[in-house]
């Protein structure tokens, strides 16, 4: 299990693959891409920040709202995977 720290970017079905997706803006180049995969742009970051997971693999260990807003997206997380 690997902990990394991010902020959630997506949340939804992809054109990649089945099922329900998050992808992670994470806070180190530790990442697969910058958003995009295979050419469709799914959220913006730097290039190895970003990373898709299976939304039931992610597991949230902290979670702190930047705004208070009461949007999941745009938030901060500690993930495992």
């Amino acid at each position: 299990m690997v902990l990394q720290a991010g902020v959630l970017r997506f949340c939804g079905r992809t054109v990649f693959a089945p099922g329900l997706w998050a992808g992670v803006e994470l806070d180190e180049p530790a990442g697969k891409n910058n958003g995009s995969i295979d050419g469709i742009l799914y959220f913006r970051c730097p290039p190895n920040y970003g990373l898709e997971i299976l939304f039931f693999m992610l597991r949230i260990v902290y979670f702190c709202v930047r705004s208070f807003t009461l949007s999941v997206l745009g938030s901060i997380f500690y993930i495992c995977f």
